[in-house]
C-alpha cells in the first residue's frame, strides 16, 4: 500500500514537471513575439524571418510585391496535410507564377526545436518554392485567426487587403488558390 502511494506521488510529481516545464517553453517562445502594436500594422510588416541559409530579413523587403498580389502560404514541417499541399503545388508552381505574375511565397511557423528541419525538408523534396522562416511566430499576430489550423494561405491584393483566404487543405484547394490568384490580376 505505502508502495502504491509513493508510486503516486512520483508520477504526480513528475507529470507536474514536464507541465511546468512545457508551460515555460510556452511563455519562452510567447516572449519572443512582440505584441501586434509594435508590428508596423501594415502589409508586408516588419516581420523578421529566417532564409533557407540562416540569413534574417525583414518582410517588408523581401514580400514587398510592388503593388502586385501575393499569396502567403504557412506551414509546419510536422503538418501532414501542409506536406501534401505544397507536394501538390510543386508541379504548377513556376508556371503559375508566370502566368499570373502572383508570387507564391512559403512561410514556416515551426517552433524552433523544428527550424533545423525547414531547409531540409525543402531541398529533399526538390521543391522550387521561395521559403521564410516566421522564427517568432509573428504573422500570427497580424493574420485573421491566429493562424490557427494550418496549413493556410492568404492572397494579399496589390492594395495590401486579404483577397482570398483558405485555412486547412483538401485535394484540389491548390486549383482554388489558383483561380483566385488569375482573378486578382484581371
Amino acid at each position: 500500500m505505502r508502495t502504491n502511494k509513493l508510486l503516486s506521488f512520483g508520477l504526480m510529481l513528475l507529470l507536474l514537471l514536464i507541465f511546468q516545464d512545457v508551460h515555460a517553453q510556452s511563455r519562452m517562445i510567447e516572449n519572443k513575439s512582440r505584441p501586434a502594436s509594435e508590428i508596423n500594422p501594415i502589409f508586408p510588416y516588419d516581420i523578421p524571418l529566417k532564409t533557407l541559409d540562416g540569413d534574417t530579413v525583414l518582410s517588408s523587403e523581401v514580400l514587398d510585391n510592388q503593388d502586385k498580389p501575393i499569396v502567403l502560404a504557412f506551414w509546419l514541417t510536422t503538418c501532414l496535410p501542409c506536406r501534401i499541399e505544397m507536394k501538390n503545388i510543386a508541379p504548377y508552381y513556376k508556371d503559375w507564377i508566370e502566368e499570373t505574375g502572383v508570387r507564391i511565397v512559403f512561410i514556416s511557423t515551426d517552433f524552433e526545436h523544428n527550424a533545423h528541419k525547414i531547409a531540409t525538408f525543402i531541398r529533399d523534396n526538390n521543391y522550387p518554392f521561395e521559403v521564410y522562416y516566421d522564427m517568432h511566430r509573428e504573422f500570427r499576430r497580424m493574420l485573421p485567426g491566429g493562424l490557427n489550423g494550418l496549413p493556410q494561405s492568404f492572397l494579399i491584393g496589390a492594395d495590401g487587403e486579404i483577397r482570398y483566404h483558405k485555412r486547412k487543405y483538401s485535394s484540389g484547394d491548390e486549383f482554388k488558390l489558383y483561380d483566385a490568384m488569375k482573378a486578382s490580376v484581371n
